[in-house]
């Protein structure tokens, strides 16, 4: 694995753990608000991954939609909605 992907996936990784712990807490919808920023941020982190390993570049974009194209990744619908409904909340 390239330095560089590594470093993204380790990344996205924290998101998604700053998200749980977030999550977990869960004492006011600011807590449930920022794990919800913290799953965008690690989709888009795991996305970039994809788009770098492919050989592209990555553009300065936080749009999930956007990312998911460029990666051209094949997934299935459902994951493609849960995008769509999380897009927004950057």
């Amino acid at each position: 694995m390239k330095k560089l992907t590594k470093k993204w996936l380790d990344f996205a990784r924290a998101d998604l753990e700053a998200a749980e712990v977030l999550l977990k807490s869960g004492k006011t919808h600011w807590s449930r608000q920022l794990s919800v920023l913290h799953c965008h941020q690690a989709i888009e982190k795991i996305l970039k991954t994809v788009i770098i390993s492919n050989g592209d570049e990555v553009k300065k974009v936080h749009n999930l939609i956007f990312l998911l194209n460029e990666s051209k990744l094949k997934v299935p619908q459902e994951f493609k909605q849960y995008i769509e409904e999380l897009n927004p909340h950057y």
